[in-house]
């Protein structure tokens, strides 16, 4: 631009020597480009545009040859952001806008998509089979070469061999042209979306802020059927409403930023632009009222806030939020939603105690939602009563207790809690049969269902009838088949078994299965709905109050009554065949109660007969539990257990007398072997030689009671006068540090799975740190992270380390155990949270470089040998070329560096750490998923790629 004379700094290129250029020729470059920028009046758009471009370059000029060089060698991402209004920061927004208006020139328009599906139709064929219009490759080809002549190069890209490749293919290998289309057209309106985001977004991160993400809506309302005629007065409430649920769906960690891959990505966005689709005649009110997006629904909420808020501060107390959906959900849920908000520092507005309206969006989304990750993630927060990560017997118990109570005072017949604390178990099938996770009920399909059941007796009453509320749905058309081939003197016996779906004045309907009964004099006879152990009221005839004092019975004799009466069956027959098959399937079920009983009382006798003392060992012990468990969900009130006492016979019989080819590790507590229990239990066995530790039984009790999914599970115990023993759960595929540098290890760990380990182990100190009072680890090393069958990661030697002494005498010291303790250890001797932070560190190192820390010199030079290899480009281990992208290596970098700083005051907590993996995680899994492996990516560039 300058006669290629100089780069702009003060060097000369022309001869391919640097050289610098005199300050005299230096000003007397400045006074020329001034006097040129001086004479730019009556220029036009492109010429201001590069009028400015000159203007900045004088600027950043002047600012280098006041500014000294000493960060010439720093990464750029350890770099601040540019000030708002600096050089750097007009640099960038100006870049932005040449490169974004770039991309927006080579989008397609409205005439271009039609011009394309003109050329697609008269160069097709149509399918004689189908009536599809379709072409083969070389139609495909032909058409881009046709389209490209019309349209021109920027519809290239779309008819590439790797698009025709993405479709569907019939026997002959020709595609239909609908589907390319509308990938055609998905492509471009979610290119033109994403370029209207990032012209909002201000920090030219990926993400948008709330009031970035509100601006955008605003843009588009204009463009929406549905909302052109929206009251001018109300467009800032709607656009915060619309907002907060982009926000809700992808920004889980609530961090206030929302990715903009992830909305392009997400259901929501597809759910706003039907709102454009379609006019407002041909949208039905229930689709209005079901889509977030629309007028209705966003007044509907308004108004809801505005009737519970009593009091009229803007805010909701818990007694106003209590009156949400007629009253139906339980106390306990209303307090926890409370708790939760309060935990996580999220309820706003003048007063810390209420409920803020953008809680109150959360909460509405939560419950509308329950069937999506997103909002069962928020109820099961809810429904974890003592934040353990998982839910009990005792916790389910609890729960329902409160709809049991309002479910009464409804006016409804009595229900056995256990029973439907059993349903939901079988409903869930938790892979632990002593607790629920989250992750189960995901996995099951049903967890919307199962929190419904839990906070809303109206969802109860919804799951208690899901077969009539079903037969409902199907039944008019068939009720009226019925009526006429009956004849009109026909006895209607199916008049009366119709629910009111539009819920009566009370909270629910009272007794639902009553209208189902044929109307007939004998129907007094109480049914027991499924195996929950819920009877009908109506009936005072002592003769058939034994179903009541039984407990059980299945719903054979409705079902029979009702599928007879279904046929035609005359009433008073259908009450007989229904009673005589009720009273069949209960004989048959007490039968085979009492085979099993027997069956199992022997096996238990018989097992006492084989014992050599009268104590039966902790194997006999665990074995029982196990086979008990096995069957059903152990009815005790609380999910831990103890830690059990095994016997030295046992663990030596495991172990073969602890023989060598048994040893499997050393660690801090001492050599670790390899056993297998008298039931077949695999289990790994900590030895440590020594005199009797003082309150060992009762710490190694107190560690047996944590559990978590990514924390080893400590079994049992053994301690006699020269020995203690640790019994650990075994993990098949070792510590990560064997995968990482181990010598015999075959396992490539990519990116991804050392990103999952991370988040797992993070995620194992987070919860020992949250127990009360905390319990840090104090000797986190990556030879402490095992990783199980599936490489999921758990945290080893959890608390060992106050039964050492907080010393590793058991086990050889190396320079590699060293690396990993925190420099502050040394100068006050304690150990705090921050200490595992540090640890922490260490270990994520050792996952991005694939070294063990101990190469990287002591803890003061360290920081130097990072610098030094980012410099170099070469810190990231070499088996993950091509296996991730630069934005989550990056972040992943920066994490690690956070969690080594020094003082320790200033490292993150371990909540923290988690919440960012797991941010990184996603992002990582997104960017490969929509982009491929190994591709560097800088503000989603990949959406605009040819």
């Amino acid at each position: 631009m300058y006669g290629g004379s100089s780069d702009g700094e003060g060097h000369d290129v022309a001869g391919g020597t640097a050289r610098k250029i005199p300050p005299a020729s230096s000003m007397l470059w400045v006074r020329n480009l001034r006097r040129f920028i001086g004479s730019g009046a009556g220029l036009g758009s492109e010429a201001l545009m590069e009028l400015e471009t000159k203007r900045i370059l004088l600027d950043i000029f002047k600012e280098k040859q006041q500014k000294s060089a000493e960060a010439g060698t720093i990464p750029s991402f350890y770099k601040k952001k540019p000030e708002e209004g600096s050089i750097s920061h007009r640099v960038q927004r100006l870049a932005k806008y040449r490169f974004l208006k770039k991309q927006s020139d080579l989008l397609l328009n409205a005439d271009d998509l039609d011009a394309m599906w003109v050329c697609l139709r008269e160069n097709c064929v149509i399918d004689d089979a189908t009536g599809a219009e379709k072409m083969n490759y070389e139609d495909f080809c032909h058409i881009a070469s046709v389209c490209t002549e019309q349209i021109g190069p920027k519809c290239r890209r779309f008819f590439s061999p790797s698009n025709f490749m993405k479709f569907e293919k019939d026997e002959s290998g020709r595609i239909a042209i609908l589907p390319f289309y509308l990938y055609v057209m998905r492509t471009v309106s979610l290119t033109q979306a994403r370029i209207d985001m990032s012209e909002l977004d201000e920090d030219s991160d990926g993400f948008l802020q709330p009031h970035e993400m509100e601006a955008y809506i605003r843009g588009l309302i204009p463009n929406l059927a549905q909302l052109r005629d929206m009251p001018t007065a109300f467009v800032q409430m709607y656009c915060r409403i619309a907002a907060h649920k982009f926000f809700f769906f992808c920004d889980p960690n609530r961090r206030g930023k929302a990715c903009i891959k992830k909305v392009l990505l997400s259901n929501c966005l597809q759910e706003l632009m039907e709102l454009h689709q379609e006019s407002e005649e041909e949208v039905t009110d229930t689709e209005q009222a079901e889509n977030w997006f629309s007028l209705t629904s966003a007044q509907r909420i308004c108004d809801m806030f505005l009737a519970l808020d009593k009091d009229m501060n803007g805010t909701l107390s818990k007694q106003e939020l209590r009156e949400y959906a007629d009253g139906t959900l339980t106390d306990i849920f209303i307090e926890r939603v409370f708790d939760e908000h309060v935990r996580r520092g999220k309820l706003g507005g003048g007063n810390s105690r209420e409920m803020d309206f953008e809680s109150f969006l959360d909460f509405v989304l939560a419950l509308e939602n329950k069937d999506t990750p997103e909002g069962l993630t928020y109820l099961f927060r809810c429904l974890d009563l003592h934040g353990k990560g998982f839910l009990t017997t005792a916790d389910i118990h609890t729960l329902f207790r409160d709809v049991h109570h309002k479910w009464i005072e409804g006016g409804n017949y009595e229900l056995c809690i256990e029973d439907v604390r059993d349903e939901i178990w079988d409903m869930v099938k938790p892979g632990d049969p002593l607790k629920i996770t989250l992750a189960d009920l995901l996995a099951c399909k049903q967890g919307g269902t199962v929190a419904s059941m839990l906070i809303d007796v109206r969802g109860f009453w919804a799951h208690d009838n899901r077969e009539n509320l079903l037969q409902e749905e199907e039944e008019p058309e068939e009720e009226g088949e019925r009526e006429r081939g009956r004849g009109a003197n026909a006895p209607c016996c199916h008049s009366s078994s119709r629910i009111e779906l539009n819920m009566p004045t009370t909270p629910f309907p009272t007794n639902p299965l009553i209208a189902l009964q044929p109307n007939i004099e004998d129907n007094k006879s109480k049914t027991l709905k499924g195996r929950m152990g819920q009877f009908l009221k109506g009936s005072d005839d002592p003769k058939n109050n034994w179903q009541r004092k039984s407990g059980k019975t299945i719903q054979c004799t409705y079902l029979l009554r009702k599928a007879w009466i279904l046929f035609g069956m005359p009433a008073s027959v259908a009450a007989i065949v229904g009673g005589v098959g009720g009273f069949v399937a209960l004989l048959v079920i007490t039968i085979l109660c009492l085979w099993f009983c027997v069956s199992h009382y022997k096996m238990f006798s018989n097992k006492n007969s084989e014992t050599e003392s009268s104590a039966p060992s902790a194997v006999v012990e665990m074995k029982r539990g196990r086979s008990s468990s096995s069957t059903a969900p152990p009815l005790m009130m609380g999910g831990a257990q103890e830690a059990m006492q095994f016997r030295l016979e046992d663990l030596e019989q495991a172990t073969r007398n602890f023989d060598e080819s048994n040893l499997i590790g050393c660690g801090s507590f001492g050599l670790v072997y390899k056993g297998i229990l008298c039931d077949g239990t695999v289990v790994a066995i900590k030895r440590h030689i020594g005199p009797p530790m003082q309150g060992f039984s009762e710490e190694v009790k107190y560690l047996a009671r944590i559990h978590h999914r990514h924390i080893v599970t400590l079994l049992g115990y053994f301690q006699d006068n020269g020995h203690q023993m640790l019994i650990y759960e075994y993990l098949p595929n070792g510590s990560v540090s064997n995968h990482l540098y181990g010598k015999y290890s075959t396992v490539k760990l990519e990116f991804k799975q050392r990103l999952s380990i991370a988040v797992g182990a993070a995620r194992g100190l987070c919860h020992l740190h949250g127990q009360s009072p905390s319990l840090v680890h104090g000797n986190f090393k990556t030879a402490n992270v095992l990783v199980d069958e599936n490489f999921i990661s758990k945290v080893a030697d959890a608390g060992v380390s106050k039964l050492v002494g907080g010393t590793e005498a058991a086990g050889p010291s190396s320079p590699n155990i060293n690396a990993f303790k925190d420099p502050e250890i040394v100068q006050t001797g304690r150990i705090f949270e921050t200490t595992d932070v540090y640890s922490f560190g260490i270990f994520l190192l050792e996952l991005i470089t694939g070294k063990e820390a101990s190469e990287m010199g002591s803890s003061e030079i360290r920081l130097q040998w990072i610098e030094r290899h980012l410099i170099s480009n070469d810190i990231v281990d070499r088996r993950l070329e091509g296996n991730f992208t630069a934005e989550a290596m990056r972040d992943f970098i920066r994490l690690a560096i956070r969690c080594m700083t020094i003082p320790g005051r200033l490292r993150p907590n371990m909540e923290m750490v988690s919440s960012e993996l797991e941010e990184i995680l996603d992002k990582e899994i997104m960017l490969t998923t929509v982009v491929g492996e190994g591709t560097d990516i800088t503000l989603g560039s990949h959406l605009f790629t040819k």
